[in-house]
Parts: structure tokens; sequence; C-alpha cells
């Protein structure tokens, strides 16, 4: 197990379950893409002193360059 693992899925919309429920103007990481809402289905973090769970808890999926100029 590494130092932090995270599984979340998208929350069906109440109207077309085929479509997640996204939040538009709120992403501040890319501006350009909503956040979709998302629960989470499993989450662990342990290192530095420091360890939880944020299982069942609430979450965000985006897509993300990572990539450098």
């Amino acid at each position: 197990m590494g130092v932090s693992e995270a599984t979340v899925e998208a929350v069906p919309g109440p109207i077309d379950q085929s479509k997640p429920i996204t939040l538009g103007n709120m992403n501040l990481f890319n501006p350009s893409e909503p956040l979709t809402q998302a629960i989470v289905v499993s989450s662990s973090y342990k290192d530095h002193g420091f360890e939880w769970d944020n299982t069942g808890q609430n979450g965000y999926i985006t897509a993300l360059n990572l990539g450098g100029p």
C-alpha cells in the first residue's frame, strides 16, 4: 500500500442517471472544466504521523493537466 490511495465514483444525475451531477464555474484547478460530484468509495492516507480514512465522504472529479510549460 502506498502513502495515499483513493477511489471515487460520480454521482448520477436525478433526471438522467447516465449523466453525472456537475458543478460549473467552481473549478479553481482548471476553470475550463466542470467539477463532477462524487462519492468516495475508498480512501486512505498514512504518512508523517498522520492517518485518515475518508471512505463514504463527499468528493469531486475533474480533468487535470499536470504537465509543465
